[in-house]
């Protein structure tokens, strides 16, 4: 009975931590692309600049 729970609450610790790199992921490419357009809004011309 021991044995089983340790197994459960492992499976349960992997699940929380494979959701946390999911939800890291999707934070890492949308601050990729803000990183990105502000690259890009330093590239143009001054004249484009808000």
């Amino acid at each position: 009975l021991a044995d089983q729970s340790t197994h459960y609450n492992i499976r349960q610790m992997a699940l929380d931590m494979l959701q946390c790199s999911k939800e890291g992921l999707l934070h890492a490419t949308r601050t990729q692309r803000i990183t990105k357009s502000l690259v890009e809004a330093f590239d143009r011309p001054p004249t484009t600049k808000l």
